[in-house]
């Protein structure tokens, strides 16, 4: 799915009654939206229902009285979505070695209908392969090299851990500024990410991060372990969210800003993707 975001998107809200009482989830979704059991079990896999401002994605949730239930982001039967154009990418630089891409929401790196796959079609490059990954919800800068000889250079930089990398996110809660860095092993490895916050309230906060080391779901595992999980997460922010906006955001709020590095002639790369328009909207 290819977000197009809207903090006032669709949403339904409603409490349970005597009436309901024990019955699972799934079959009061199906109820109140007017849907199938289909398609309510994707907006339950979508993680975009809600019990008492918790996402709860399991069918057979059984609902008590009293219960509230909320579901974000979805599209009545009587309108249905319009299948989304693929999207013209967006490239930051190249090279005669590489290209830099602004990689948006909704997709995955690479695989069938992926980001590289995708680049390879508009492009008309089918060399093209991808030298790191971003999850599928995150935006911003991804390198791909133009030949086997590039890539071979630019995985051993990565893996060097030459390439500086910058990442923006909204976090929930006030994150603390003298929390500079954490050191925390993610399965069994060394993970360290060094912190900035930009801005802070009580209910969200604006944050830089910096990992030095490259371990799946990194940040977003490393913030959740502070106490202050990614905005939108929909996989490790599963706690109580008490702000309408952050119920409805529909994607983890995390982009990669910047990568840097100094090349085999000695130049220093500097790369920047500009914040996207739902994480703006969502600040």
């Amino acid at each position: 799915m290819l977000y197009a975001f809207d903090l006032m998107n669709t949403s339904a809200k409603w409490k349970i009654g005597r009436v309901e009482q024990g019955q699972p989830l799934l079959d009061v979704v199906t109820h109140h939206l007017g849907m199938s059991k289909k398609q309510a079990k994707r907006l339950l896999d979508a993680r975009s229902v809600f019990v008492n401002r918790r996402r709860v994605w399991m069918a057979r949730h059984p609902l008590q009285v009293g219960d509230e239930v909320e579901v974000v982001g979805f599209r009545p039967p009587s309108a249905p979505a319009r299948p989304a154009a693929p999207p013209r990418l967006r490239i930051l630089r190249e090279t005669a070695d590489w290209l830099a891409v602004d990689k948006p929401a909704g997709l995955l790196t690479n695989g069938p209908d992926s980001l590289e796959s995708l680049l390879r079609a508009q492009r008309q490059e089918p060399q093209l392969e991808a030298v790191h990954r971003l999850d599928r919800d995150t935006t911003g800068c991804i390198l791909f090299a133009r030949h086997a000889q590039a890539r071979t250079a630019m995985l051993a930089l990565f893996e060097s851990h030459a390439v500086r990398k910058t990442y923006v996110a909204i976090v929930q809660g006030a994150f603390p500024s003298n929390l500079l860095r954490v050191d925390k092993r993610l399965d069994g490895l060394e993970a360290v990410t060094d912190f900035r916050v930009r801005d802070a309230n009580a209910r969200a906060s604006l944050i830089e991060a910096r990992p030095q080391t490259g371990r799946t779901h990194q940040l977003r595992l490393h913030v959740r372990a502070v106490g202050h999980p990614l905005a939108g997460d929909r996989t490790y922010a599963t706690g109580e969210l008490g702000h309408e906006a952050l119920r409805r955001l529909p994607r983890q709020m995390l982009h990669a800003w910047r990568l840097a590095w100094t090349d085999a002639a000695g130049e220093d790369i500097k790369l920047e993707a500009p914040w996207p328009g739902d994480f703006q909207q969502a600040m």
